[in-house]
């Protein structure tokens, strides 16, 4: 019998849960600017700032997940080793593509 969760399931989910955790935090944050008694232009601002944060936040999620996936496939006979890897993730940490590694 198949199991319902693996662990890349759980990790998954963990990773949905948080998206929606900062999208949820964004919307909160863009309710509180748009009943806030800054005018039109500077709530524009504000709020195109929050959905950019927003953005920023997915696009490094997408970068972390190919990571993962880059190394649990190193070492397979596909010509990428973890020296390889290691080196894709300093050079999108360099870059600011992702924050250093906790």
């Amino acid at each position: 019998m198949k199991p319902l969760m693996n662990g890349r399931h759980i990790k998954l989910n963990k990773e949905r849960m948080r998206k929606l955790e900062i999208s949820k935090a964004v919307n909160i944050a863009v309710g509180c600017v748009m009943a806030s008694s800054l005018d039109v232009n500077e709530k524009r601002e504000v709020i195109e700032s929050l959905r950019k944060f927003e953005r920023q936040v997915e696009e490094a999620d997408a970068i972390e997940r190919f990571l993962a996936r880059l190394r649990a496939m190193a070492g397979t006979g596909n010509g990428i080793g973890e020296t390889t890897v290691r080196k894709i993730r300093a050079f999108a940490e360099k870059e600011g593509f992702i924050s250093p590694k906790r």
